[in-house]
């Protein structure tokens, strides 16, 4: 695997077998992911990590809006508005996640972002707009919890993350509209949210 990144290959995959565990009325996705960034420090890398401010410009669409609510050291509350959209389903989330960072030494750190809250938005962008109660959801996203892991080392920055998500069960009978948005969404978000913080650590170069 270190040598597929060191040739620039980004890893998603899930952790295993095809990354779903079936729980009563729901799916867990559980997906790891590392992209490595050449020429970059572990600096450049937190400096984009923590920047939640601009978040919505390193990572859209995926984000649409983001901006640090409170910050006490290297712990973060972080308010994002969260896109996903596959095929001709889209779904508008307000959340809010608890990031923490950990440094290991000079040269690894890293971090867990829990979900506060996670609310579907009704009509987003239009006059109608408005929060859906938790629970009273389509149940695209539930949960979401990420683990990062930062490591400067052979001229260059390792970024390794795993992804677990909490999503509805697929409903009888909507298998074909929901399956791939459940099933692939979580993978194919990780692997475009590690292209996109090695675009951003690029550019700073």
């Amino acid at each position: 695997m270190r040598q597929q990144l060191l040739n620039g290959v980004v890893i998603a995959q899930p952790v295993q077998g095809n990354g779903i565990v079936p729980l009563k009325g729901g799916l867990v996705q559980d997906w790891m992911g590392a992209v490595f960034i050449s020429h970059a420090t572990l600096r450049d890398a937190l400096s984009i990590a923590q920047d939640y401010d601009h978040h919505r410009e390193y990572y859209k669409p995926n984000i649409e809006d983001a901006k640090i609510e409170s910050r006490q050291g290297d712990d973060f509350l972080v308010y994002m508005r969260i896109v996903k959209s596959k095929f001709l389903l889209s779904d508008v989330l307000n959340t809010e996640h608890a990031i923490q960072f950990t440094h290991l030494g000079p040269q690894r750190v890293y971090s867990r972002s829990y979900s506060k809250r996670i609310n579907e938005v009704a009509a987003p962008g239009r006059p109608g707009e408005h929060e859906l109660p938790s629970g009273q959801d389509r149940g695209l996203l539930w949960r979401l919890y990420g683990y990062w892991f930062y490591e400067e080392r052979d001229d260059g920055v390792y970024i390794a993350c795993e992804s677990i998500t909490l999503t509805r069960d697929i409903p009888f009978g909507l298998t074909a509209l929901l399956g791939p948005v459940i099933r692939d969404l979580p993978g194919e978000s990780l692997r475009k949210s590690l292209e996109q913080i090695r675009r951003a650590v690029g550019v700073l170069h």
